[in-house]
């Protein structure tokens, strides 16, 4: 004989819901089966339950046909079907086929009801029952598996925030030359020693960039206003000096003459890839020194100034504004 799956509708349903719609698949399943059982078909249903699992709008034919077939075998039994094809199809595009699996699953249970369906007698029962259990037994481990997961192993860590504060709105900022952008990063060779700055390492500053060279008249004007500005603000703002990539061997000795105890860093520029003062062209430099460039806390522009300082007022305005970010 050819036995019908009989379930409670409610159970499923629920089931579905609990499980996220892996009892669903299961359920949908044996329904495959049940219109198999109905059909008097052994043969195996595992590429029909594929095609309605994986290939879009099959469950649209397979409702139809599907529910005409059973409509049809249950008249044969004197039944009257709770629904019928057009019916389960337009549910199937309504996306609630659920509804068509529960009207189809009350109709599986009415007829395995019938006499013709009992004659296996007990072994069915054992094997609903151990196939049963066996599922409630997988939807519990897949459920304690989620739970696990969800809460223990994809955990955000705890200093998640913290790394964020760079970035309190948590929101994506681009990285460019322009002012609200990100400062793009690069590792530049420190004047006094083989050490790498980078600015990216500097957050939780305001950060002073300028763009200088000893040659250059308005450059080494300017130059004080930065040294007092490391003074002044020194726990609350790194100036970095950056030298152009040119006369390189003059860096050291200005420096040491004019400002033998300066807070500010310095580093040179390099040429990358054939292409001179790299780091300021990437910030936006044109071919004119000076230029500043001013970061916030978190590496966002506030200015990008392209011309000579005019005085250390105008420079501390400029901070006063980052710092007040």
């Amino acid at each position: 004989m050819y036995p019908i799956h009989k379930r409670k509708i409610s159970v499923c349903i629920l089931l579905s819901i609990i499980t996220l719609g892996v009892y669903y698949l299961y359920w949908e399943y044996l329904l495959v089966k049940n219109i198999r059982a109905i059909k008097k078909d052994t043969s195996s249903c595992l590429g029909e339950v594929l095609c309605l699992y994986f290939i879009p709008f099959y469950s649209f034919y397979w409702w139809f046909s599907r529910g005409k077939v059973a409509r049809e075998k249950f008249s044969k039994q004197e039944l009257m079907a709770s629904s019928n094809e057009t019916s389960y199809l337009i549910l199937a595009i309504l996306g609630l086929s659920i509804i068509s699996m529960a009207i189809l699953q009350k109709d599986f249970n009415a007829i395995s009801n019938c006499p013709v369906q009992n004659n296996n007698g007990e072994a069915l029962k054992v094997r609903k029952f151990l196939v049963d259990a066996l599922i409630a037994i997988l939807m519990i481990a897949l459920l304690t598996g989620a739970l696990v997961y969800y809460n223990a192993i994809d955990k955000v860590p705890a200093d998640f925030e913290e790394d964020n504060d760079d970035n309190p709105s948590n929101e994506f900022i681009p990285t460019g030359n322009q002012v609200g952008f990100m400062c793009p990063t690069y590792d530049l060779r420190n004047v006094y020693d083989s050490g790498k700055t980078n600015v990216e390492n500097l957050r939780g500053k305001v950060v002073v960039i300028n763009f200088w060279y000893t040659t250059c008249g308005p450059c080494v004007a300017e130059l004080p206003y930065f040294n007092q500005l490391a003074n002044a603000y020194a726990d609350d703002v790194t100036v970095l000096i950056i030298h152009a990539a040119f006369d390189e061997e003059t860096t050291a000795p200005y420096i040491d003459e004019h400002y033998p105890n300066t807070k500010m860093l310095t580093a040179f520029d390099d040429a990358v890839a054939n292409q001179s003062d790299y780091f300021y062209k990437k910030l936006g430099g044109k071919g004119t020194y000076p230029m500043t460039v001013i970061l916030d806390e978190n590496g966002v522009i506030t200015h990008n100034v392209k011309k000579s300082i005019s005085g250390y007022a105008e420079l501390e305005g400029y901070v006063q504004e980052a710092l007040s970010k």
